[in-house]
């Protein structure tokens, strides 16, 4: 099980920073060099780096490239510039490995477009090492999502997870690609892949990324890689981060705030609020934007600002962005129903209230509805319990 609603709010991290990984943040991103030299002081002296959690281990290269370019001196500094060393060998590594999986993908007339981590690392970054990556998402569209999968597998890949399902031969029976993102799978050369077949989890419907695939472009130094336009990867960034996870992410912070900077004087903001309102994203994306500019200066028109705080959100958009944020229980069923209700937008209230146990099924990870329907007793017997 694998999405928000199947984790109990105890195992779930906040999206937003701590005081000490405010600090770090500060270090990186602060434009005023005194003000990241005084968030490195007081970060070092409270911090054990050999101990730190896995959340400000990752920001650990770009901070390493910081302090570089800051001229800071400190004993540290070798064991940090070791970190991005490592970071850039590993993201080098990837990039080798990724090409003939690109490369597979063209030939069988795959199209595909990387997600997150590539893009940012080889584009965005000042260092190709700076944005460590566990994996790489690649994206194809979802006619060809099987296809994709079949042929990685062919090719000596194997999957990380339970296998999709067949398709249905009713055609009346919704296919259980609707109801997942895609699959995570090792390739044979040993490269972790999260195959994507839509781009988001909140927007599995078909045509939802017709966008994405209609605004991309090559990613320079990456083979035949594709790369989405910096609207709809800050808005990935902004929603797939604004959720409590159980690990405790903050990196879509600095993602988002260099993204920004590199596309300052180009960046679509109309196109943007658009896109954010056609998939009804409007919620995560104003609480990213807002954090982003009052806590890290994050260069936003203040008359998009407005625009998008006079936005209109329906009880359920609210419910579902304080359950991804703030992981209540209530919070989390709005969410996971508001997900499934994109993906099954035209059935009615009856026929979709039936479908949702086997959405959850497929959307958990392809488990009997026996299990569905234990796990959410179970939580809702916990909650009844809690005084």
């Amino acid at each position: 099980m694998n999405q928000l609603f199947t984790h109990p709010p105890e195992a779930l991290r906040s999206c937003l920073p701590d005081r000490r990984q405010r600090l770090l943040l500060e270090l990186c991103l602060a434009s005023d060099p005194a003000r990241a030299r005084a968030a490195w002081d007081d970060w070092v002296a409270q911090v054990d780096i050999e101990r730190l959690e896995p959340a400000s281990s990752r920001l650990l290269p770009l901070a390493s490239h910081r302090l570089v370019a800051l001229q800071v001196r400190h004993p540290e500094l070798p064991r940090l510039a070791g970190v991005l060393r490592h970071a850039w060998a590993d993201n080098l590594s990837r990039r080798h490995r990724l090409i003939p999986v690109l490369t597979q993908l063209d030939r069988a007339g795959i199209p595909h477009l990387l997600l997150k981590g590539a893009p940012l690392a080889f584009a965005t970054y000042p260092n190709p090492g700076a944005r460590p990556m566990d994996d790489v998402d690649v994206l194809v569209p979802l006619a060809r999502g099987r296809e994709a999968l079949a042929l990685l597998e062919g090719g000596g890949g194997s999957l990380l997870q339970t296998p999709l399902p067949a398709p249905p031969v009713d055609p009346s029976v919704p296919d259980p690609m609707l109801f997942k993102h895609g699959c995570a799978l090792q390739t044979a050369s040993g490269l972790h892949l999260d195959l994507h077949w839509f781009a988001l989890a909140d927007c599995c419907q078909p045509g939802a990324d017709d966008g994405f695939w209609a605004r991309r472009r090559p990613l320079p130094g990456a083979g035949t890689a594709w790369q989405p336009a910096p609207e709809d990867n800050f808005l990935h960034l902004c929603v797939h981060g604004m959720r409590a996870n159980p690990v405790h992410s903050i990196r879509w912070i600095a993602d988002t705030v260099l993204l920004l900077r590199v596309h300052d004087r180009t960046f679509d903001w109309a196109l943007l609020l658009d896109e954010a309102r056609r998939r009804r994203l409007v919620a995560p994306l104003r609480h990213a934007v807002d954090f982003l500019h009052a806590e890290f200066d994050a260069p936003v028109p203040s008359a998009w600002l407005e625009k998008i705080r006079a936005e209109p959100l329906s009880r359920l958009e609210r419910a579902a962005h304080r359950g991804n944020v703030r992981s209540d229980f209530a919070g989390q069923f709005a969410a996971t129903w508001l997900r499934y209700r994109r993906t099954s937008a035209r059935l009615g209230a009856l026929r979709a209230a039936a479908g949702f146990p086997t959405y959850l099924r497929h959307a958990w990870g392809h488990i009997s509805l026996r299990r569905v329907f234990a796990h959410v007793l179970r939580r809702a017997l916990r909650r009844g319990q809690k005084p």
